[in-house]
């Protein structure tokens, strides 16, 4: 995307708070990712505030398709689909057109391909989105710790490899204190903690140019979360949660808002010094006494967005760039019911868990939009399908047509 294409659109950004217009009123949303239970929390704030929630989504079952809080949903081509995301793009491009929106909000990892493709969508609509060298800076684990030391920020000593032979000299030397990962990955399914210095490396699988690992120093210390929205480099809402329980390894099912004001502190000088606009989270780990080092960044939606269940300034902060900062009220509980009755035990305790889950909200459940809960099956059953199809587990072909691994991503013909 050229410069004064990106200055067109954060100008309007800080300009305006609907595109093009002065008015004041309802918007016109187009959500992506309907797949997501983040997306479904959006929905139902922006309708909630008396919004007009539109869906583009490539999957034929998904999440959104039995909520009450969008008017009406699109099927568009897979973003994954050619190396361009040409076909996605125009897709999107006519839905904003025939529907009048205001702006578009991408909420998976799709905002990669969307990002590709600003000069399409941008001078149609307003695009919560940067453009896609800085957004792949972000989401590579590599260069993400290169920028924060260049800015300043205590980050762990983290190093790049395109090759196996590279990674094998540093688990026989230093293997208890390291931690390895896929430089682009999601969900820490792949993650490898403290590898055995012996440990046969081939199980990694691919270690290449198109596929880098990165190895980073093994912090210890409180695994921490925070999602926020800025735009231009301001912060219009934040959260931080603890990673209390999980399914796996690195996917979060409780969230309870955690005040931590360094943090805050972290992120806003983060977005200022990147004139960040979007939705940003972070993973840190917290280390006694010395603090938060940030050690990834997804530029994207994330599970934050539940503690702002019922919130009516939550669907401010995303329209208006002047909006005071939101941050969520120190009771709220939300959780991914079934994977926490699963995987909460060890985790909290049998005494906790019932404890939490009597105080606390599924993330899909609405007596206002009691649908979507029951949709979760058919969602479910196509992602066991693509599963089966692709042979990976469910929640890796929860993104197998949306996901972004960098420059050299492969495109395919996914369903």
């Amino acid at each position: 995307m050229d410069g004064d294409l990106r200055g067109r659109a954060i100008d309007a950004e800080v300009g305006v708070v609907f595109r093009g217009t002065k008015r004041t009123g309802a918007a016109r949303v187009l959500l992506l990712g309907g797949r997501a239970p983040a997306t479904l929390e959006l929905a139902r704030s922006f309708a909630s505030a008396g919004h007009r929630v539109f869906v583009a989504e490539s999957m034929r079952a998904h999440l959104l398709r039995g909520s009450t809080a969008v008017t009406r949903n699109y099927r568009v081509p897979a973003p994954r689909a050619d190396h361009d995301a040409g076909a996605f793009a125009e897709g999107l491009r006519d839905v904003v057109r025939k529907e009048a929106i205001d702006l578009i909000v991408p909420t998976c990892e799709e905002v990669f391909h969307v990002a590709k493709r600003l000069d399409v969508l941008a001078p149609q609509t307003r695009v919560l989105a940067m453009p896609l060298d800085e957004l792949a800076r972000l989401h590579s684990k590599a260069t993400f710790i290169e920028g924060c030391a260049l800015g300043g920020e205590r980050v762990p000593e983290t190093e790049r490899f395109t090759s196996v032979e590279g990674i094998e000299a540093q688990v026989r030397d230093r293997g208890p204190e390291l931690v390895l990962k896929p430089e682009f990955s999601r969900f820490a399914g792949e993650v490898v903690i403290s590898p055995e210095r012996t440990m046969n490396l081939a199980a990694l699988g691919e270690v290449s140019e198109a596929r880098p690992w990165v190895v980073q120093r093994r912090l210890h210390g409180r695994a921490v979360c925070s999602f926020s929205v800025a735009h231009a480099g301001r912060l219009t809402l934040h959260s931080a949660y603890a990673m209390e329980a999980t399914a796996g390894r690195g996917a979060a099912i409780l969230f309870r808002p955690l005040e931590h004001p360094r943090v805050r502190d972290w992120v806003t000088r983060f977005v200022e010094r990147e004139s960040f606009t979007g939705q940003v989270a972070f993973d840190f780990i917290d280390v006694d006494g010395e603090g938060p080092y940030a050690i990834e960044c997804n530029p994207r939606a994330t599970s934050g967005v539940h503690l702002f269940r019922d919130d009516p300034r939550m669907a401010r902060a995303y329209l208006d760039p002047t909006a005071p900062c939101v941050e969520p009220h120190a009771d709220r509980v939300a959780m991914l019911l079934l994977p926490l009755l699963v995987y909460g035990g060890p985790a909290l305790g049998a005494r906790e868990l019932l404890s939490t889950i009597w105080r606390g909200r599924d993330v899909a459940l609405s007596w206002r939009d009691p649908a979507a809960a029951w949709v979760q099956a058919a969602t479910a059953g196509e992602l066991l399908r693509r599963a089966l199809v692709y042979r990976v587990t469910p929640l890796q072909a929860s993104t197998l047509d949306i996901e972004w691994n960098g420059p050299r991503d492969r495109a395919a013909d996914w369903p």
